[in-house]
């Protein structure tokens, strides 16, 4: 069940009331939901997501999608991933990869460096992320340092910052379905 009290009731961009309370603006996109305790909602150039590559960013600005924000609100329900899939020509799976990673993004202190840190060790979604223990993400990143480190991925994070993004993900609305 949606939080109501986290969607914002008029877009910050078009000034359109979100009558349905929508975790999206039907007008223009931007997504309406105060994505983390911190009351911030984060969005990154679809250029900053890990593993994507060139012709995949060429069709997702083709079809006007450049932040994580416009994936997210494209890709967020089965539906909607599916009909993306098709327009693009990529597999569902790995759209799907992306979009998660997109919502790992709208955690608080989670880049898309972080969030294919993340996705490299079993942990690919903020549902996930919130059933974790920072102890357990640690044990992941230790056993699978070398496969990481061949995926360029050389800076780890502190417990006490893995602890404040589990925290969040417990708290942050829920989009992805």
């Amino acid at each position: 069940m949606r939080d109501s009290s986290k969607v914002m009731e008029v877009c910050p961009q078009c000034d359109l009331p979100n009558g349905t309370l929508s975790p999206f603006c039907a007008d223009c996109g931007k997504m309406l939901v105060i994505s983390s305790s911190e009351k911030k909602v984060f969005d990154y150039p679809i250029t900053e997501l890990k593993g994507i590559d060139n012709n995949l960013i060429t069709k997702l600005k083709k079809d006007n999608i450049d932040t994580t924000i416009k994936l997210l609100g494209r890709g967020n329900t089965q539906i909607k991933r599916k009909s993306l899939s098709e327009r693009l020509g990529l597999p569902e799976i790995l759209l799907s990869r992306y979009i998660n990673q997109c919502d790992l993004v709208r955690v608080d202190g989670l880049d898309p460096y972080y969030a294919n840190l993340l996705d490299n060790i079993g942990v690919p979604s903020v549902s996930t992320l919130s059933r974790k223990q920072p102890k357990d993400i640690l044990t992941a990143i230790s056993q699978k340092k070398p496969a990481l480190h061949s995926r360029s991925i050389f800076i780890f994070p502190e417990e006490k910052l893995i602890k404040k993004w589990i925290d969040d993900a417990k708290v942050i609305e829920k989009v992805v379905t």
